[in-house]
């Protein structure tokens, strides 16, 4: 949808809650025990580490959000400025996180929920998760946004709940040795603890919506992000200072484990609630995404149109909310761990940040006039710096998990060649239709 004729109405403040409550989802309470296990204690300066490629990639994406004020505009910078190859790469990878990314969250979900539900399996939970979303994401983004709106201030009070709690009545003994597994392993943490970093893509989504540009995305980009970072370093230090990192790796549902050692039984049955606030903000607001880029896919020629149509009155793409909502059901049901499922997410992640900052690299030669018609400019010299920066740092972080687990670059590859078959195949069948296809007549 073109947002190009909107009304910038969103203010520092406003921004600045957008991008926080967006960043900030159930990762932070998922994977922090995960990571315990491969960093120890130091797993909060994993988050640290992590926060440096998202950082640059915020500049990226805040760029690209000026210059393509339109859902979809990361796609539309890559087609321009690569290739419309290179832009299928792009949404395929991005549809990727429907088979690795919600059932990763959903999973999560699962484990909690099954502290309430203990005769149920954390699959199954996650499955009905999956459900509910598609079918509110199908009655259209006003119902799923205002149950997204009422969930992310719950679990954010919880989160701000957990993380006092842990830092005023931790011990800062089980932070020693901090660094039990050496420096490989925060450096391996931090490569899989990007994945909580993802939802930055959100800048690009409303640098369009944000009132004086020039002087707000700036800011809003530096405070907004330095509390997303101090908020994830933060509650990993309080687990880490709760509960032993060995304990913390083995403990299936790491943030209720610490909440017990603080809070009577209600507040931490509140603290679970909130756990599950997060992990179901999380599914819908993935769902909503991918789904609305899948239909701009379709718009495009690069699906069948069908997963563009919208409902009515709701206006939803329901076809490519349903497709999407099975695919990450099927996700569940591959039966990989969390951490497999992180890691294969950032790999994706980071391959859509190689595209889009080499994308942004050439804008200003492909085409100049829209980077000189953009209400918010990065230097020269910024915009060179952060795209070599995110394209670096996307590859390091890759070459890690990839050095780790080297039968992910398989499964990708495998996935690549399976989107390029496609797209393949479907230009010949678009051709063939167009050719038989009767003359319109005058």
């Amino acid at each position: 949808m073109d947002n190009s004729g909107v009304t910038p109405r969103l203010g520092f403040a406003a921004a600045c809650f957008v991008l926080i409550g967006y960043v900030v989802g159930a990762s932070i309470f998922v994977l922090p025990g995960e990571l315990a296990g491969v960093a120890g204690p130091a797993v909060f300066i994993s988050y640290a580490m992590a926060a440096i490629p998202a950082l640059l990639y915020s500049l990226v994406v805040a760029q690209t959000g000026a210059v393509y004020p339109v859902s979809g505009g990361a796609l539309v910078l890559v087609q321009e400025n690569l290739s419309r190859w290179c832009g299928f790469i792009y949404l395929w990878v991005v549809l990727s996180m429907a088979v690795v990314a919600i059932p990763l969250i959903a999973l999560g979900f699962g484990h909690y929920a099954s502290l309430i539900f203990p005769g149920i399996p954390a699959p199954w939970l996650a499955m009905l998760c999956i459900a509910v979303f598609t079918f509110s994401n199908c009655l259209g983004v006003s119902v799923a946004g205002a149950v997204q709106a009422v969930l992310v201030l719950w679990f954010l009070a919880m989160l701000a709940l957990i993380l006092t709690a842990g830092i005023a009545q931790g011990s800062t003994a089980l932070l020693q040795p901090l660094l039990p597994l050496g420096v490989h392993g925060v450096v391996m943490a931090a490569a899989t603890a990007y994945f909580s970093y993802a939802g930055v893509l959100v800048v690009a989504e409303i640098a369009g919506e944000i009132a004086l540009p020039a002087r707000n995305i700036p800011r809003v980009i530096a405070v907004g992000f330095l509390v997303v970072v101090l908020l994830y370093c933060l509650v990993s230090l309080a687990l880490a200072m709760s509960v032993p990192w060995r304990e913390l790796a083995a403990a299936p549902a790491p943030v209720i484990a610490a909440a017990k050692l603080y809070f009577p039984a209600p507040v931490v049955q509140g603290v679970l609630l909130g756990v599950l606030a997060a992990a179901a903000t999380s599914v819908n607001s993935i769902l909503m995404g991918l789904s609305r880029d899948l239909a701009a896919g379709a718009a495009g020629g690069e699906f069948p149109l069908l997963f563009s149509r919208l409902s009515s009155p709701g206006g939803a793409p329901v076809y490519a909310v349903s497709l999407l909502g099975a695919i990450a059901a099927l996700g569940v049901g591959l039966g990989a761990s969390i951490m497999n499922y992180a890691q294969l997410a950032v790999v994706g992640l980071l391959v859509i940040q190689v595209l889009s900052s080499l994308a942004l690299w050439r804008l200003p030669v492909i085409r100049p006039e829209r980077l000189s018609a953009a209400g918010f400019r990065l230097s020269p010299g910024v915009l060179r710096l952060a795209c070599l920066g995110s394209v670096v740092s996307s590859l390091a972080f890759m070459s890690v998990i990839l050095s780790e687990a080297p039968r992910i670059l398989l499964l990708m590859a495998g996935y690549l060649a399976t989107g390029l078959a496609y797209r393949y195949l479907w230009t010949r069948i678009k051709a063939g239709r167009s050719a038989v296809a009767p003359p319109i007549p005058e």
